[in-house]
């Protein structure tokens, strides 16, 4: 046995390993420095953007939930001085966007400086952007404050050797039991003399090592240059949002699974003592799973999450069990001769090969989903560097199939036909081989962790936006060019029966329809060709938009004229991909998770690769599954008005806005007050006051307003009129905030 384990460990095998562990470490440090993810999506005023009219609020919206105690915004004037009106604060009803009032701000160029800290990955930013109050940007303030992302480049390496050594303690617990033991009683070989318990020992001091690493990490970036501050840093590193607490219950999940290898490696352990060591590094991988990218997608966290669960479970029971299989069959090769060495690789690769089946099928469909997610458009698999990584992953992942591919029908039918020659001393070779690329990939997998996802990224793009309609006798042509995020041209045409209109006083007013931003109302002036045209910053991400021209001429009933539009990838600005909503992601999950309950029921009928307790049990365990995954599918709501996340279905047309003032007066105003300024006459007596919706509802998409007025606010005076008001009335409401002052 110590020569085998000499084989394992000897110089060759050394110098292969510390080959691949340095390549895939250059591979980390290659990106650095990686994007972080709490980082800034849009802002109020824009990022670059001039307005005429000064702020009484900034607001920047992150994509991520924020630490408020280590995330915070400030203004500073030309001169480096802060002129906030006091401290910022995290938005209540928004927990990813920041606050800060300001003073009434002069003429000239402002800097908003930002840090931000992730409630989920406790990953820590700074950055800053420029915008100007009545007169143009100053360049020599733009210049300077250039987006600092703050992340150390041992974080990526250090999850890598996270998850190398759960996924070995997982990998192991797996085999023993279920591959190992079976294939030694079904050829009637003794199974003493196995090394697996020191195995599952080297993967948790890896692990061990790799949390304590990201702790110090973490703490040092909280620290900054502070050195002196490092010990009370990692207090604070502990209390981090989601962050923190989950250190510390990997820390005590950790911590169990050395009493839990103990009971495993002694001497009249029965292999089902490792079913503990299983469940607890089981619960190491969830842990990293719930602090990861899956875990910030805000109304798909439990899809997502799922999804990042099993595909990291199921990754552990493949890849992570290569290396148990390595030992396996280098114990059957120097313990055994003959028919009985045969046997036993046979059996040895027959069960794992069924096992790897299962595995690569759930990861194929948690991968695709994940993907799905995290990069929503095909194009930016190209165009990013999480992109980049994946595929990277990708060709990695390709070759490690193909190896098993070869053991699968090359040796284990030689073996399975009593022609060994060969076929012996390959299949180790082969596993080796297969373990080295699986390190790799695991290594991809740590950078991925510390990318910006695809979905947050600004490509750059080039295509204009032409939309048209005719409301009565007037014909409102709307382009928009480049029509891609930052500086854009809005040309407005108008003709009445076909004669050009120039004496309209026009308004125009865009707004983000995907997710919480603010209106911006512009004033469009004709030009010589009898167009109205208005230049700015009125576009910041991609996604769907609505923009709507409002026509008042003389003489004439006001025209609103309403346009929808997506716009697509591209320019300066932040901004990523649209999200896909809720429903969609629920409905697809649904039937990812049927598919996987189906593939392990059904994979669970392989006459000799169970036994009959563990058939039964994966059996009913998977057709489980895909009954809860038709449950959830037949239970996701239908598209339609009162969905989540659904934009507004009813234009803001004028009938639309007049039904909403009835419905505001009827029962907002006695809170909010006749303006939405929150001194309505029973403002006085509410703790908290009510809101002032001149200031929050800019800060929110429709879909938001209409939750908030259909479900109420939690721990405010907001009741819920969900019961009280039809879905077109609460629409109809949304569309009348919509028009109140800023």
């Amino acid at each position: 046995m110590q020569r085998s384990l000499h084989r394992l460990t000897g110089p060759p095998a050394r110098r292969w390993a510390l080959a691949t562990a340095l390549a895939a470490l250059l591979a980390c440090l290659a990106l650095v420095p990686v994007g972080a993810h709490a980082n800034l999506v849009r802002a109020i005023p824009a990022a670059g953007s001039t307005v005429d009219t000064p702020p009484q609020v900034v607001a920047a919206e992150f994509s991520e939930r924020l630490e408020p105690g280590f995330s915070r915004i400030d203004v500073l004037d030309a001169s480096g001085a802060s002129v906030a009106d006091g401290p910022s604060q995290v938005d209540p009803s928004n927990r990813s966007a920041m606050l800060v009032r300001v003073p009434p701000l002069a003429d000239g160029t402002y800097v908003v400086a930002w840090r931000t800290l992730s409630v989920v990955d406790g990953h820590l930013i700074r950055g800053s952007y420029v915008f100007s109050v009545g007169e143009p940007i100053d360049a020599d303030v733009a210049s300077a404050p250039a987006s600092a992302l703050v992340l150390s480049p041992a974080e990526p390496v250090l999850r890598a050797v996270l998850l190398i050594g759960a996924m070995l303690v997982l990998g192991t617990a797996v085999h023993v039991p279920l591959i190992f033991a079976p294939a030694a009683r079904a050829v009637g070989i003794s199974q003493a003399g196995s090394r697996y318990v020191e195995l599952a020992w080297v993967g948790l001091g890896l692990a061990a090592g790799a949390h304590v690493g990201l702790l110090l990490t973490q703490a040092v970036g909280l620290a900054g240059d502070a050195e002196a501050e490092l010990v009370s840093a990692v207090g604070s590193a502990l209390g981090l949002g989601q962050w923190g607490p989950l250190w510390i219950v990997r820390a005590v999940v950790l911590a169990a699974l050395a009493p839990a290898l103990m009971l495993a490696g002694s001497q009249a352990r029965p292999v089902w003592a490792w079913l503990p060591v299983a469940a607890l590094s089981a619960g190491v991988l969830v842990t990293v799973s719930l602090g990861s990218h899956a875990a910030a997608l805000l109304e798909s966290t439990v899809a997502a999450t799922s999804a990042d669960v099993l595909h990291l479970l199921t990754a552990a029971v493949w890849a992570g069990g290569l290396a148990p299989l390595l030992l396996s069959l280098v114990q059957a090769r120097r313990a055994h001769d003959g028919q009985p060495r045969r046997r036993l690789l046979a059996a040895l690769l027959a069960r794992f090969s069924t096992i790897a089946t299962i595995s690569v099928g759930a990861l194929v469909i948690t991968g695709v989903f994940a993907t799905w997610i995290q990069v929503v458009e095909l194009p930016r698999l190209a165009q990013t560097d999480y992109g980049w990584a994946l595929l990277a992953k990708l060709v990695l992942v390709a070759p490690l199939l193909g190896l098993g591919a070869v053991n699968l029908l090359w040796t284990r039918r030689r073996l399975d036909r009593d022609r060994p020659a060969g076929a012996g001393r390959w299949a180790p070779r082969l596993v080796a081989a297969e373990v080295l690329l699986g390190v790799a990939v695991v290594a991809v997998v740590g950078l991925l962790t510390s990318l910006e996802p695809a979905r947050q990224v600004a490509l750059g793009d080039s295509r204009g936006i032409n939309v048209a309609t005719r409301i009565d006798d007037l014909d409102v042509a709307l382009s928009i060019q480049p029509g891609t995020p930052g500086i854009n041209t809005a040309a407005v045409t108008l003709q009445d029966r076909g004669q050009p209109v120039t004496n309209a006083d026009l308004e125009l007013q865009f707004k983000f329809l995907d997710s919480d931003i603010g209106q911006r109302d512009l004033r469009p002036e004709p030009d010589a060709d009898g167009r109205y045209v208005v230049t700015g910053d009125f576009i910041g991400l991609i996604g769907r938009w609505q923009a709507l021209v409002v026509v008042r001429r003389p003489g004439e009933f006001d025209v609103r004229a309403p346009f929808r539009f997506a716009v697509t990838p591209g320019g300066a600005a932040a901004g990523g991909a649209p999200l896909p909503a809720a429903d969609d992601v629920r409905r697809v999950w649904s039937i990812a998770l049927a598919t996987l309950g189906l593939l392990l029921a059904f994979g669970a009928l392989h006459p000799t690769a169970w036994g009959d307790r563990v058939r039964r049990g994966l059996t009913v365990t998977g057709f489980g599954a895909a009954l809860v995954g038709l449950g959830f599918l037949v239970s996701t709501p239908a598209f339609g008005p009162g969905a989540a996340g659904a934009s507004n279905p009813v234009p803001p047309e004028q009938k639309s806005i007049d039904a909403g003032r009835m419905l505001f007066e009827a029962h907002c105003a006695s809170c909010h007050g006749p303006g939405g300024l929150g001194d309505g006459p029973l403002a006085a007596g509410l703790d908290p006051p009510p809101l002032d919706l001149t200031i929050h509802v800019p800060l929110h998409p429709d879909s938001e307003l209409y939750n908030f007025i259909e479900n109420g606010i939690a721990d405010t005076s907001m009741p819920a009129f969900g019961e009280t008001l039809a879905l077109i009335d609460i629409w109809n409401l949304v569309n009348y905030l919509q028009t109140l002052p800023p």
